[in-house]
């Protein structure tokens, strides 16, 4: 199944409204995004796989990328509250 290419996109904007900063709030001493990125690598004894996660935060962008993910700069027009999930992939996808 190498031969399959997957392509995650993590979104993590660095803004959230409801839980502020989720993504480097600590659970179980690692940031949150830490999490979805290590669980995206789970994949790769069986998958070729491509980890991005898509931020406008620079604090998100440094751990993520010490953690082994790529990065997509999300535009700043991509980061408000009211953007949906769809444009922000769809933007990640095109960069990769």
């Amino acid at each position: 199944m190498r031969d399959k290419k997957i392509l995650f996109v993590i979104p993590a904007r660095g803004n959230s409204k409801g839980i502020p900063r989720k993504n480097l709030r600590s659970l179980g001493g690692k940031p949150l995004i830490y999490y979805s990125i290590m669980n995206a690598k789970s994949f790769e004894n069986k998958f070729d796989v491509d980890i991005f996660v898509s931020s406008e935060d620079s604090e998100i962008i440094t751990i993520s990328q010490s953690l082994g993910a790529k990065i997509h700069k999300r535009k700043q027009s991509l980061s408000k509250d009211e953007t949906g999930l769809d444009p922000v992939i769809i933007d990640c996808v095109n960069f990769a």
